[in-house]
């Protein structure tokens, strides 16, 4: 069933960032609903903008438009998740009351903080003041009602922690983009094929760089080839012809704001774009539209060189940086670039190929689909937890192999693999992307399950496993988690980086026996480095939870072996005289079989963490014992041993082996005329 999301708000519904998210969203198969009412927008740039009765009026006419909005209930009631889009902190109440009245997640899109832009950017109040503060508790109080917010950037996500206190895992990043169906390359008929046309649009005011543009043409006016065009409108517009005027700017033309259609059409037949070019704090955690609209038409772009720009681009290979608030070096850099147009189409072509890997309305769709959806990695209730053993163990086990999808978004299917394990739950298949290959477990059931908290388990504590080998450079590994992948159909993909290794099953039994202690002492070693945050990470199993959980699990051993239902008592009973006190937690494997090991040169790769866990000592050791008669790994625990063996011969797809050690041995034992080495 496909994922439906509604977009609440009195948000603009034909701005660049809102129409990507909608676009994108449905171009990746979500359906889209809206309960929208507009609202025109109005500037936000001076103080007069914010007096005691404009400010009034605003939220007067943002109350009244929540009545239209009730009436559009049912798309909130249909909908998997609520989408409040910008501008929208206003709207939030409202949203948050119908979301809870639905038991639906609420999602805000906090791409633009007003607390950041009119106060620390416009300075529209001072600091301290009773506007400032209220204004800051006002957006405090506003983000925490959605469930995740999402930000362009993660320097924009940083801010709202440090400023709102907002927690990090109620955050994600979407960048902003452009819609390609507006933004795109266009064969535009200039002008004059001997001027280089230098474009800018946006709003005129220092938060752009207005002035650094204009002081730039200043200096290039005596370049006859070269013409600036300046789009938009603002506060300090009137000062800008004021000094264009002044100076006989004749290379430089204004224009007001236009419809998007006849932008781009301006965008396609210039030469060279402009950015933004103040050192403005806001300028170094965002990306502006303009850049995104630029890219997506095939432009060179110059802009000021920002840390957040450094994430995604490079100097003169696919973007040309100039220092911020310096007209110096932006007009040295247009005059460098008007003369050289194989650079500018170099730049052009190759910022073209970065916005289409990563800025496109399908990319924006996806990473808000998996932001909004993302398992946040919580276990499951205790109550929950039983009631889905309970269920996988009772179940029977699927035996037909899950069919993997030929393409998970960037992903393309290059072999379908089958195991016959619990591994039956998900599809799993080799993929590849950008040349490289990736083992991808797609699980895609209606209701969360216990292979689905095993899955997320196995990918979070993946990533902290991947961190610490690599940290204390040991030769255990285990493959990298990339990334999860959230399909429409509400299908969780886990992209592991793939390991082309030989399997541990390939080699001697001394070889196998050294491999697997190497791994036990990895373990071990990490361990003792786990951070209290890191170790919550884990399932935890100590002792009590082993006496909890033992009599159950001698019921489930009874019901499949129901002849051995003795056997079985006694090893129960036996097994909890071997209890002995144990605060110390070491991570353990559970099902180190040779087949989920692989060596790659020197490396040792640890395949299949899902069970991983932090247990008392002893409990890798002592299954390899019992799995494997002939091991003399050293670290046996005789509690663990009983307990195992018990747990293993009630499990449906693992019984045999450990049947055998509790059956075999109990036998073999009677007609030696010995206790049974089940119970010594």
């Amino acid at each position: 069933m496909k994922k439906k999301i509604c977009l609440f708000g009195t948000y603009d519904y034909n701005y660049s960032r809102n129409s990507s998210i909608r676009d994108g969203l449905r171009s990746i198969g979500v359906k889209v609903s809206e309960a929208h009412y507009n609202v025109p927008m109005t500037q936000l740039e001076t103080k007069a903008d914010f007096t005691v009765i404009t400010s009034f009026k605003r939220i007067v006419v943002k109350l009244t438009t929540w009545f239209r909005l009730l009436t559009k209930w049912r798309s909130v009631y249909e909908s998997d998740a609520v989408l409040v889009l910008h501008p929208g902190h206003l709207d939030l109440p409202l949203a948050w009351i119908m979301c809870k009245l639905f038991g639906k997640p609420l999602i805000f899109d906090t791409s633009i903080s007003p607390y950041d832009t009119m106060i620390q950017s416009r300075n529209l109040a001072t600091g301290g003041s009773l506007k400032e503060r209220l204004l800051w508790w006002v957006e405090k109080i506003l983000l925490t009602l959605p469930d995740k917010l999402f930000t362009d950037t993660q320097g924009m996500s940083a801010f709202l922690q440090s400023t709102f206190a907002i927690s990090e895992n109620r955050l994600f990043a979407v960048p902003i983009g452009a819609n390609t169906n507006v933004y795109q390359p266009q064969k535009v008929q200039k002008k004059s094929k001997n001027k280089v046309q230098v474009l800018f649009f946006g709003m005129y005011n220092p938060l752009h760089g207005a002035w650094q543009i204009v002081r730039a043409a200043n200096r290039l006016k005596r370049d006859t080839q070269i013409e600036f065009l300046l789009i938009g409108d603002g506060p300090i517009k009137k000062d800008l012809i004021d000094y264009a005027t002044k100076n006989q700017l004749k290379n430089v033309s204004f224009k007001g704001f236009m419809p998007e259609q006849a932008l781009v059409q301006h965008i396609n037949a210039a030469d060279i774009l402009l950015g933004t070019f103040s050192n403005d704090p806001i300028m170094q955690r965002v990306i502006p539209n303009k850049t995104f609209g630029a890219l997506a038409c095939k432009k060179c772009v110059i802009t000021a060189r920002q840390p957040v720009l450094e994430e995604y681009f490079t100097h003169e290979q696919n973007i040309y940086f100039t220092k911020p608030e310096d007209d110096r070096t932006l007009s040295d850099a247009i005059r460098k670039l008007a003369a050289d147009q194989n650079s500018r189409n170099k730049i052009a072509e190759a910022g073209y190929q970065v916005f289409s890997n990563i800025f496109t309305p399908e990319k924006i769709g996806q990473a808000l689909l998996t932001g909004i959806f993302y398992p946040d990695f919580q276990k499951p209730s205790t109550l929950k937890a039983i009631y889905l053993s309970i269920l996988a163990n009772v179940t029977k086990p699927q035996t037909q192999v899950q069919q993997s999808t030929a393409e998970i978004f960037d992903y393309h299917l290059q072999k379908q693999l089958s195991k016959k394990s619990k591994l039956n739950n998900f599809a799993i298949g080799i993929y590849t992307k950008s040349g490289k290959d990736f083992f991808v477990k797609t699980w895609h059931k209606k209701s969360r399950d216990l292979s689905f908290y095993s899955a997320v388990n196995e990918f979070r504590v993946g990533r902290i496993l991947f961190q610490k080998f690599a940290q204390f450079n040991l030769e255990v590994r285990v493959p990298q988690p990339v990334e999860i992948v959230i399909q429409a159909n509400g299908a969780y993909s886990f992209v592991y980086q793939y390991v082309q290794g030989k399997s541990l099953a390939a080699y001697s039994q001394t070889t196998r026996q050294d491999y697997l202690q190497k791994i036990i002492t990895a373990l071990e070693k990490i361990s003792n480095h786990l951070s209290a945050s890191e170790k919550k990470s884990f399932n935890q199993r100590g002792l009590l939870f082993y006496v909890i959980s033992l009599p159950l699990l001698t019921l489930f051993a009874i019901r499949i072996n129901p002849s051995q239902w003795l056997v079985l008592t006694r090893a129960c009973l036996r097994c909890l005289t071997h209890i002995r006190p144990s605060k110390e937690k070491i991570l353990a494997h559970r099902d180190l079989h040779p087949n989920n090991v692989k060596i790659k040169g020197d490396t040792v790769y640890l395949l299949d963490s899902e069970d991983m866990v932090l247990t008392i000592p002893g409990f890798d050791q002592t299954d390899l014992n019992i799995s494997h008669p002939d091991s003399e790994i050293d670290g046996c625990n005789e509690f663990l041993k009983l307990y195992i063996a018990i747990h293993r011969a009630g499990n449906v797809l693992r019984a045999n082996h450990y049947r055998d050690f509790l059956f075999r041995n109990s036998e073999s034992s009677a007609r030696a005329g010995v206790r049974k080495i089940a119970f010594r």
